[in-house]
């Protein structure tokens, strides 16, 4: 989303982001890897939190292959 506005991506930046992602997904409930994977799914592009969110059951450790699984199904 920086890139599209031509924001640079500084230290500072990169450091908010990821003070937002951590509280975002507490906020969610949620593990950050659990939230990354919903904001992933719903093409979001910044950070909101999820209040409807029902964990899916995962069967392997790597979440790009769990969303083509997904999406075969």
């Amino acid at each position: 989303m920086r890139k599209a506005k031509r924001a640079a991506m500084t230290e500072r930046a990169i450091q908010l982001n990821l003070q937002k992602l951590d509280s975002t997904a507490r906020d969610s409930g949620m593990s950050v890897p659990d939230y990354l994977r919903e904001v992933i799914c719903r093409g979001w592009q910044a950070f909101y939190v999820i209040r409807d969110y029902a964990k899916p059951e995962r069967t392997g450790g790597n979440i790009f292959l769990d969303l083509a699984k997904e999406d075969a199904q």
